[in-house]
């Protein structure tokens, strides 16, 4: 193979590897109204150890702030899987139940309302139904994140990354 077909080779195996090469997702854009935030207790999660992921709204504004949706779920937490073997059903995918009525939360001034999951990795040496509690996750590395999607404002908290080894 010549150099040139070389060349092309590697930066088409570094483009469809994306930011799993290049570490977290960029900052996300914020917003004058809803700050989210996510935080994880670990950065390491071992199989069969659990990890707390926890995200957070908070109402920006000095004024109480009612938050409405058409349908679907207004507080989303996200994984995103960037390295390992892809879960199937992807990571929380089948995690939420989303309604299909309108969605409203209110907020107060300056108010902050927390949520959080427990997250396990799975250890393929022991059965499922003795892995509880927690949403089970195969080794890999994952993006964390979550998305809010009200009529009045819609904000992504920074993704922050983890590992199930």
């Amino acid at each position: 193979m010549s150099r040139p077909h070389h060349i092309f080779l590697l930066a088409a195996l570094l483009a469809g590897c994306g930011d799993s090469i290049a570490g977290p997702k960029g900052p996300s854009a914020t917003s004058t109204v809803l700050k989210a935030t996510t935080t994880l207790s670990k950065l390491v999660v071992q199989r069969g150890d659990t990890m707390r992921f926890t995200y957070s709204i908070e109402n920006l504004t000095g004024s109480p702030l009612t938050l409405t949706t058409p349908n679907g779920c207004q507080v989303k937490p996200e994984l995103d899987q960037v390295g390992g073997k892809l879960m199937n059903p992807r990571a929380l995918a089948d995690a939420l139940i989303c309604p299909t009525t309108q969605t409203i939360t209110p907020l107060g001034a300056n108010q902050k309302v927390t949520f959080s999951l427990l997250l396990r990795g799975y250890d393929p040496s022991k059965e499922v139904s003795l892995q509880k509690p927690g949403y089970l996750l195969t080794t890999g590395v994952f993006d964390a994140s979550v998305l809010i999607t009200a009529t009045e404002a819609m904000v992504r908290s920074d993704w922050v990354r983890f590992e199930v080894k």
